[in-house]
């Protein structure tokens, strides 16, 4: 009977994917925007009634629709005044990974009101279709893998209100419970941030965290200082493990315990106590213990690898991780977007590898960047190694009339020659996907010093390519590590097809536990802890 239900939800599912491909492509003809009531921040139950009426098919989870907006005041749960949010992102990357993947039109419409290329005339009608797609879509996709259990899993994925702390700490304890006992799903990772949340109940409910005062100047190995009792003792609370030593000298074993510290929060590993330093020790049990709930909101939509071979990117923690089966192999640095040009949040499987690569510039840095320095310097052109495009003709910029540009649209692509210059290094890496976002190395390998390495535009910048090239082809007889090396260096550009790809997973944690058991940290470097924690706790 169960497997009966999932075939027919299933199947329901499809066709509610088809016929939402009319509805977001003919809306207008079909006459629903005469009689939707659109509001760009809110709903309301005709809204919702009429876009149901479209198609038999929604009335088969009619009830659940409306209830889910009944339960959250009718308000936008995917979309928000800056556009889509993390929900709606991590609710499409979870999709792709099962059965139940967005039909073509819903993502095109999710891209164009991701990136803001929808007429202006009809943000808020294409705003309202989104937003009742991805609530179809979420509502099939919790009833065929949660049918007997369908309004607690509801919950558990889309909180409907926020909560005091008390009431959110004891609605997960609640729901977890509940859809533990579905031996199909379980949540190792989340079941590891539960155990730390006992830690840091314990520690918020024993101690006080006053904040300490900064140094007046940095504290080294062998200094002596008032604060050293109290920073010592509060580095053994985080561990549990009471000490009553009251020396104020900076001894070797404090240095270790504050190299462990600063590199579970992402500082500075150098043994020296700092105003960062501080800082970090300051934040307050009861402050973790909300990162800790926002991060174990992130990882319910998080889709577990069960691949043998996949390379996993979390953005605040600055590092990519490659892992055989559940075997960390390596981890290195790695420089992701800066905020304004963040790093999307997705999953793919690497197919290509291209060594000596063209970089092929961007629109948006021909015209903020490339030609206001052409103008300036026409030496730059040869200094940067670029070149004109139009089509597959290499056209000499000599013969470019640079003063209309670029208040015209620029009628040329441009592309950076292979090399130690181009902006790409000697090897990029490509999983396909609509973001344009690929791995690659780099000629600034300066930034990979950083603690915080958000630079880039958007694509990830690798420390180690060799070895990554390496890691990839080790099992093609063809390639060896000087045959990669001299692709590398040969400054011909060539692409090479893997034989079976690589998943990959950019991700965003902010608290996590790492594959030595150990608690980590990090700064929400693009905000967005503040949104996860708005739709968990008021």
């Amino acid at each position: 009977m169960k497997l009966w239900r999932q075939r027919t939800f299933f199947t329901l599912f499809c066709f509610a994917l088809q016929i939402g491909t009319i509805v977001c492509a003919y809306g207008q003809q079909l006459g629903i925007k005469s009689f939707i009531k659109i509001n760009p921040l809110k709903l309301d139950s005709t809204s919702i009634s009429a876009f149901i009426q479209t198609d038999s098919i929604f009335k088969t989870a009619d009830a659940e629709i409306i209830t889910f907006y009944q339960k959250r005041n009718y308000n936008y749960q995917w979309i928000n005044e800056k556009g889509i949010n993390e929900s709606a992102k991590s609710l499409k990357n979870l999709l792709k990974s099962s059965p139940f993947d967005l039909s073509t039109s819903t993502k095109d419409c999710f891209k164009k009101v991701e990136n803001g290329s929808i007429d202006s005339t009809l943000i808020e009608w294409q705003h309202l279709q989104l937003e009742l797609q991805l609530t179809a879509a979420f509502v099939y996709f919790i009833k065929s893998n949660y049918s007997a259990q369908y309004q607690q899993a509801a919950e558990w994925f889309m909180p409907s209100t926020p909560q005091t702390f008390d009431s959110a700490l004891y609605s997960f304890y609640s729901l977890k419970n509940k859809l533990d006992s579905i031996n199909k799903y379980k949540f190792p990772r989340i079941d590891q941030l539960e155990k730390e949340l006992y830690s840091f109940l314990k520690l918020q409910k024993d101690n006080k965290w006053t904040p300490l005062p900064y140094p007046k100047k940095s504290i080294k190995p062998g200094d002596k200082d008032s604060l050293i009792v109290e920073i010592r003792n509060r580095l053994y609370l985080l561990k549990d493990v009471v000490y009553t030593d009251s020396s104020n000298i900076f001894d070797e074993a404090l240095k270790q315990e504050v190299i462990n510290f600063q590199e579970t929060t992402g500082l500075k590993p150098d043994g020296i106590i700092g105003k960062n330093f501080i800082q970090s020790l300051n934040i307050s049990p009861q402050k973790r213990l909300v990162q800790l709930l926002v991060n174990i909101q992130r990882l319910k939509w998080l889709p577990e690898n069960n691949s043998s071979d996949h390379i996993l990117v979390n953005i605040p923690e600055f590092e990519m991780h490659v892992y055989q089966g559940s075997e960390l192999c390596w981890s290195s640095p790695v420089v992701v977007g800066k905020p304004s040009s963040s790093t999307a949040l997705f999953s793919g499987n690497i197919k290509y590898i291209v060594f000596s690569p063209y970089w092929n510039v961007p629109r948006s840095i021909i015209k903020n960047e490339i030609i206001p320095e052409v103008k300036k310097n026409p030496a730059y052109v040869n200094k940067e190694q670029l070149e004109f495009m139009q089509g597959n003709k290499v056209v000499s910029p000599d013969s470019i009339d640079w003063k209309q540009y670029p208040a015209k649209p620029f009628p040329y692509t441009i592309r950076q020659k292979p090399g130690n210059a181009n902006s790409l290094g000697l090897v990029k890496f490509l999983f396909p996907n609509e973001y344009d976002i690929y791995l690659h190395d780099t000629p600034s390998k300066r930034l990979f010093q950083s603690t915080t390495r958000s630079f880039s535009h958007g694509c990830i910048r690798i420390s180690e390519p060799q070895k990554l090239a390496e890691y990839l082809l080790r099992n093609d007889l063809a390639w060896d590590s000087e045959r990669i090396i001299l692709m590398m260096t040969g400054g011909k550009e060539l692409w090479v097809t893997l034989k079976q790809s690589v998943p990959v997973s950019i991700v965003y944690l902010t608290a996590w536990v790492d594959d030595n058991g150990t608690l980590n940290f990090r700064d929400d470097v693009y905000g967005l802890d503040k949104e996860i924690r708005k739709l968990l706790i008021k």
